[in-house]
């Protein structure tokens, strides 16, 4: 087998209604020179046996501590773990579609100054039925500012030097694009690339999360932000927190879902979910 060229990087926490879903969908890429890092973070319902199961293929490597050192610690020790070129972003609750890394990896091996590159992504509930699609799709090759987070693949060198902030919990890939874009290339294919899962439910505790932590980081000022950045990212995580309760108490957190996708066509409804299908089988 040749040298792996991409390390693909899954953290896992209790994730067992998906996780095989999500590595699975590693397994069926049109591209396999790649390596898989399964990180435990001291799941205790029955992931880390899930993961196990593919522990037999030399392409896979699983690592479980048994503690729960929360999710910027473990991405970065991906970054740590990581000897291939490339590292490609992934949830345990996510799919890949099956050209994902293919896809990715000829865009970056053809434009080297891409630092970070990510795609758009498929939106799915939690019976992998389609809810819509985040942006216009196309071909088109754009120049971002953020991502989607598990959509990204990037060169390991870029992530070794620009590494997760482990004080942000939840908001940890914000404040890298945040903090790295002045001085990154950022791009992004239009084509979707991931269906990204979202479950009504789940949505309002989700951001609360992310924005707690997001206003320790602002409080703090670690990174010396403008006054105008901290009072602008002040005023939006209040109102939008006040939104998300206000529908998740009227149970409406579908609205917040449907307002984020754009509803796909006959044709491309049926195209994606033909894919989604695929990249399980």
């Amino acid at each position: 087998m040749s040298e792996s060229m991409i390390t693909v990087g899954i953290p896992f926490h209790n994730d067992s209604l998906y996780l095989d879903q999500s590595i699975r969908s590693v397994f069926n890429q049109t591209y396999n020179n790649w390596c898989l890092i399964l990180i435990d973070d001291g799941s205790t319902d029955g992931s880390l046996e899930i993961a196990k199961r593919y522990a037999k293929d030399p392409r896979v490597i699983i690592v479980s501590d048994g503690s729960n050192k929360k999710l910027a610690k473990r991405l970065n020790q991906i970054i740590d773990l990581a000897k291939t070129k490339y590292i490609a972003r992934m949830d345990a609750d996510d799919i890949m579609h099956t050209s994902r890394l293919e896809e990715q990896f000829e865009i970056m091996e053809l434009n080297p100054d891409i630092d970070v590159l990510g795609s758009n992504a498929i939106s799915i509930d939690e019976n992998n039925n389609i809810l819509g699609v985040r942006g216009k799709i196309s071909k088109d090759l754009i120049k971002v500012e953020g991502f989607i987070h598990p959509s990204i693949l990037a060169k390991t060198e870029w992530f070794k030097s620009n590494r997760y902030d482990e004080f942000a919990e939840r908001s940890q890939d914000i404040l890298l694009w945040n903090r790295t874009k002045h001085r990154s290339n950022f791009f992004a294919v239009a084509s979707p690339l991931l269906y990204y899962r979202e479950v009504e439910g789940s949505y309002y505790k989700k951001y609360f999360k992310s924005s707690a932590s997001l206003f320790k980081v602002l409080i703090n000022n670690k990174y010396s932000l403008s006054k105008y950045y901290l009072t602008k990212t002040t005023i939006m995580l209040t109102v939008k927190g006040t939104i998300y309760l206000g529908l998740s108490t009227l149970n409406k957190e579908s609205v917040l879902i449907s307002r984020r996708n754009i509803a796909l066509n006959s044709s491309d409804l049926e195209k994606f979910s033909l894919g989604i299908e695929k990249s399980l089988e």
